[in-house]
């Protein structure tokens, strides 16, 4: 499947009606995985990954993009890990 067409799929799973219903979400997930998790999160939401048209990255709005990062802020500031964040990204 070329990008394209995942991009089509990806858009079209996000558009099915109900897929903006709220959702509650209890973690308890160690801080190690806190951390990887929202690194991953930016990593798929970088210029770099989307130019590469992976896709999902592609088809994410503006809105979406903001409540991503919006939940990576929460996620590290309840696991105490903003600052060691911030200062692992500085190293990169």
């Amino acid at each position: 499947m070329n990008a394209a067409d995942l991009e089509k799929v990806y858009e079209t799973l996000l558009s099915v009606p109900g897929m903006n219903d709220p959702v509650k979400v209890d973690l308890k997930i160690p801080r190690k995985t806190v951390l990887l998790l929202t690194e991953v999160l930016r990593k798929g939401m970088s210029p770099e990954i989307q130019n590469k048209g992976f896709g999902m990255a592609d088809s994410l709005s503006e809105n979406t993009k903001n409540e991503l990062n919006a939940i990576i802020e929460e996620s590290l500031e309840k696991a105490g890990l903003m600052e060691l964040s911030g200062r692992l990204r500085g190293l990169g």
